[in-house]
């Protein structure tokens, strides 16, 4: 898994990059086929956009003997993992992550999808790719925001399954905006071992912890709040509703201060709107029994529940 983009030869591969990634690495992707390059960012991950690459692949012949390699961050890998799954009836796919946030998450358990105008995700399809290639050498380059991305998924994965991987992070996640090698290889496999656990059993679903309200932030905004930044609020949300004890509560809040996330304020009724069209129905939460353990709630909380747990970050967000 842990290797280089070099090491794809012998086949014959599409590669699918957004224009950022083929700005930076053109030549490093052309020599593997042909590229088909596309606008960036998740206001891009759209039917629309799938539709031009699936019309373009068919204008070139495109046969089903090709593998199509996705070469970026999740935008990417959600948009070319769901139209390989569509293209000829299905087509093999290869993951090549770009950000630490796709590495551990849209990377691996086979969830693909675009956007539309009523949430995140609503259309797309279960297709795993045949094969990750995780190149450490995208890792070192890339911005403090992007390694916050990565780094806010990871503190879910650790909430929800390993109080001891929460320790860690909250002695050590400073490494990661060092770019240290060690602990962004340790902190990646750390994740996808704590992943392939909910992806393998049956509560896949807690994967969603603090998803719920962050799909809401990231449509109200227009995609324009980071991916970490939202799963962020969303965490300290359900953090909010969850039964915890009052000094887990505290050390969850006192990590998002130590990180100093600056957040954004939303008017509360959009986002209980936006919250609606949740594929979980509204009003379920995944919630937190301790730091390391989660549950599905049973609950189905009221708006008022909702507007309280919002206030209670008001100081920090919410007005």
């Amino acid at each position: 898994m842990f290797e280089s983009i070099e090491s794809l030869k012998n086949k014959k591969y599409i590669c699918f990059c957004d224009e950022n990634i083929h700005a930076l690495y053109q030549e490093k992707i052309s020599k593997l086929g042909p590229v088909f390059v596309f606008p960036s960012g998740e206001e891009n991950k759209t039917r629309a956009t799938k539709e031009q690459l699936e019309d373009r692949l068919l204008e070139k012949g495109i046969s089903k003997e090709y593998t199509f390699v996705a070469i970026g961050g999740g935008m990417t890998l959600d948009l070319i993992g769901f139209l390989a799954s569509t293209y000829m009836r299905g087509v093999d796919v290869i993951f090549v992550p770009t950000t630490l946030l796709a590495c551990i998450d849209a990377s691996f358990g086979g969830k693909n999808g675009v956007n539309t105008s009523f949430g995140k995700n609503l259309i797309g399809s279960f297709y795993s790719p045949k094969q990750i290639v995780i190149d450490m050498d995208f890792f070192v380059t890339l911005s403090e925001q992007e390694i916050f991305n990565g780094l806010a998924e990871g503190i879910k994965h650790a909430l929800i399954k390993d109080a001891l991987f929460f320790e860690e992070i909250e002695s050590n996640y400073s490494r990661l905006f060092e770019k240290d090698r060690a602990f962004l290889k340790y902190f990646i496999e750390k994740n996808l071992g704590v992943k392939k656990g909910f992806v393998d059993g049956a509560n896949r679903h807690c994967l969603n912890f603090g998803h719920t309200l962050a799909h809401a932030i990231e449509a109200v905004s227009c995609y324009q709040i980071p991916h970490g930044k939202a799963v962020f609020m969303g965490m300290l949300f359900a953090s909010q509703l969850s039964p915890l004890e009052q000094n887990e509560k505290q050390r969850i809040l006192q990590l998002f201060d130590r990180l100093d996330v600056q957040l954004e304020t939303f008017a509360i009724e959009l986002l209980i709107e936006k919250m609606k069209y949740d594929k979980k129905g509204f009003g379920q939460f995944i919630l937190l029994k301790k730091i390391g353990e989660c549950f599905d709630t049973t609950t189905q909380f009221t708006e008022r529940q909702i507007k309280d747990a919002f206030m209670c970050l008001s100081s920090r967000a919410y007005v």
